[in-house]
């Protein structure tokens, strides 16, 4: 299980870290808008389907899938730094942001990329529960080759998020509208 620590402590953990963090990467941004209307037919084709198999075929199961692909094709944004050198992973160990009423945390899917949409909807489902019940293993929260944030479950149309170190990189997805 993951220590709770006092809110305090936990947050000015967090905090400094994140400071370290923008000192000492380069954060370039980028905004771009996504049709969605596509992965919405496909969502309700399918969505009893994957409800009788015991998942839930949500807009974040479809952003990890891409985002697997495109780590496939560019194994640069699977990489991890280490001083002066850069490490590139071969697995990609897919970190997905948690909402908490204490933060934010960051359960990690081993071999995301082992992992078909059934397999990835049901993997996200079951860290997130675990995270906010509060039954994560502290092993789960380390590890991640590359990070996806949700700002937009807030209604944010986009956010600016920091890059979780050693990763290279973060993907952050605003709120889906028709």
């Amino acid at each position: 299980r993951v220590d709770i620590q006092p809110l305090s402590v936990m947050r000015k953990k967090i905090a400094e870290h994140m400071v370290m963090i923008r000192r000492t990467s380069a954060h370039v941004h980028s905004v771009f808008h996504v049709n969605f209307s596509t992965v919405e037919k496909i969502r309700q084709q399918k969505r009893s389907e994957y409800e009788q198999l015991g998942a839930k075929l949500t807009y974040m199961s479809f952003i990890a899938r891409v985002v697997v692909d495109v780590i496939r094709r560019h194994p640069v944004i699977n990489a991890s730094l280490d001083g002066d050198n850069i490490i590139y992973r071969n697995a990609i160990n897919l970190g997905v942001a948690v909402a908490l009423d204490t933060g934010l945390i960051v359960p990690v899917i081993r071999h995301a990329d082992q992992k078909n949409l059934l397999g990835l909807s049901r993997a996200i489902a079951d860290v997130a529960e675990r995270a906010r019940s509060r039954h994560l293993n502290p092993e789960e929260v380390h590890g991640g080759t590359f990070t996806i944030t949700n700002p937009g479950r807030f209604g944010s149309q986009f956010g600016l998020p920091i890059i979780n170190q050693p990763q290279v990189a973060i993907l952050a997805v605003g709120t889906i509208e028709k």
